[in-house]
């Protein structure tokens, strides 16, 4: 099989060769398929403080109708890790795709400095960014190997610091209005 290779970040995806016309829908959905992915793996870190649905990839009607229309193979698409598939397969790489963010993502230090400059305890940062708590925000900020926050994240942390609280309300007002 002969396949092309996405890289969004540190999201690696397989799309095997057919009249699916690249880049499409991941350019577009970039950081909806980031968000996802980390999605994936805080629910691998922390099961039972995960969002998830039931244990699975929850996707958007959009992520769900690119991955018919292209067969992508990866996470959050699907459970196959893209390496070992193409081992396993014995794919052929025909092309390879970057698709970069039009922003930086933040760094553990970005993430603590911003924090801090801020007054922002873990605690704080947590329920600015709709996270279960402290632990969750420590995972992008120390440690060995600190996760890479997504830039839905670090958006929502920054709104959430930098709007008034008035606006804040009434896109939560929006949201909870748009999901009935």
């Amino acid at each position: 099989m002969r396949a092309t290779l996405i890289k969004i970040g540190d999201v690696r995806l397989l799309v095997p060769e057919s009249d699916y016309i690249l880049p499409g829908g991941f350019e577009t959905h970039a950081d909806e398929i980031v968000s996802a992915h980390q999605a994936y793996l805080d629910f691998l870190s922390e099961p039972l403080e995960s969002q998830m649905q039931d244990g699975g990839l929850e996707l958007s009607d959009e992520l769900k109708s690119l991955k018919q229309e292209a067969g992508v193979i990866g996470v959050p698409f699907d459970l196959r890790g893209v390496d070992q598939y193409i081992a396993a397969n014995d794919v052929k790489i025909a092309a390879s795709l970057s698709i970069d963010s039009p922003l930086p993502m933040p760094s553990a230090s970005d993430v603590r400095a911003f924090l801090e400059s801020h007054g922002l305890t873990g605690a704080n940062a947590a329920k600015a960014m709709y996270l279960s708590g402290a632990r969750q925000v420590r995972k992008y900020t120390g440690g060995a190997e600190p996760r890479q926050m997504d830039l839905a994240r670090w958006f929502t942390l920054h709104a959430k610091v930098m709007l008034p609280s008035e606006t804040i309300a009434e896109i939560e007002a929006a949201m909870r209005g748009s999901a009935r």
